[in-house]
């Protein structure tokens, strides 16, 4: 089973002034950088999907990819990974998540190489993290089907409808560190802090 990595870096980043979140500086390294080392340890292709692909000149060795679905959020943005692949399933990260846990992510791909599931989505604190997923080629079809037939593009309701694992996790200071995620500069202040 062949597994790629997509980090998502389509939003707007309305939240955090329209500034770019991964290029955000974790201890004076950009987020995207940081991801990109933790990932090379697991994957053997990273791509970007992002509508600026302009803002991304940086890392024009990455493959790139854009919405083919235009202002409906994440959903797009996994819809985009899956249809620019040529692997079985892509591990989808966000741009704003600067501590991923290569120890998490071995669990969810030891899941995904072992089962049926179209998704493996790890869930602690009674969250699940749908934006540091495993997501199966085989989901492709019911998402295009999903956002073309359903007004709410909400990535939780369609999880709902396919064969999607939860993963169950510790609530501990790790996983909070590995899912914390930049929306504001407040969260940014409580992460450095």
């Amino acid at each position: 089973m062949q597994i790629h990595s997509a980090i998502l870096a389509g939003g707007k980043s309305s939240r955090y002034g329209g500034f770019n979140k991964a290029y955000i500086l974790i201890k004076g390294q950009r987020i995207i950088d940081r991801n990109i080392s933790d990932l090379k340890e697991l994957f053997p292709v990273i791509s970007i999907v992002t509508n600026s692909p302009n803002q991304f000149s940086d890392y024009s060795d990455f493959p790139m990819s854009s919405d083919y679905f235009k202002e409906i959020g994440p959903l797009a943005g996994i819809h985009s990974a899956l249809k620019n692949t040529s692997a079985n399933a892509v591990f989808i990260s966000s741009c704003d998540m600067p501590f991923l846990n290569i120890d998490i992510i071995n669990k969810i791909l030891e899941i995904g190489k072992s089962n049926n599931y179209q998704v493996i989505v790890p869930r602690w604190n009674g969250q699940i993290e749908p934006l540091h997923a495993l997501y199966h080629e085989s989901v492709l079809p019911p998402l295009e089907s999903y956002i073309k037939n359903n007004a709410n593009r909400s990535v939780h309701k369609f999880l709902k409808t396919i064969n999607c694992f939860l993963l169950d996790l510790d609530s501990n200071m790790i996983t909070e560190k590995a899912f914390a995620n930049i929306n504001s500069e407040t969260d940014l202040d409580s992460i450095s802090g």
